[in-house]
């Protein structure tokens, strides 16, 4: 019975750190941004971003440097929304898990670089 006791003290141990050590080897590097010309919108150029989390743990409240955003599509806002500041917010504030990809389309004027600013990390 001590064994049983000893090995459950361990393996208790290890998963108690082993969440400690992944949040820490998460970061905003492991947010990535795509964006590719899908089409033309009203005469200008139309991207598709992908947005994606390669992190194991989940990112929330992720915020993107967004400056000169703008659309002659209308983008949803509960996937990406200029907050003001030059800065979007990213699927409403939610989590975005490992492996989770949040997709939109837009038509600017001229391509606008977007790169993570911040977010939140939680791992359980």
């Amino acid at each position: 019975m001590a064994t049983l006791k000893f090995i459950f003290a361990v393996f208790v141990s290890f998963c108690i750190v082993k969440g400690g050590l992944s949040q820490g080897q998460c970061s905003l590097s492991d947010i990535s941004v795509t964006q590719t010309a899908v089409g033309v919108v009203q005469g200008v150029t139309e991207y598709q971003v992908s947005i994606s989390n390669g992190c194991i743990c989940t990112h929330l409240n992720v915020v993107f440097q967004c400056a000169g955003f703008n659309s002659v599509e209308p983008v949803d806002p509960d996937l990406f929304k200029p907050t003001g500041g030059d800065q979007c917010l990213v699927n409403h504030g939610g989590p975005i898990h490992d492996g989770d990809t949040i997709s939109f389309n837009y038509a600017p004027q001229s391509q606008v670089a977007l790169s993570p600013l911040s977010s939140e990390i939680a791992c359980s």
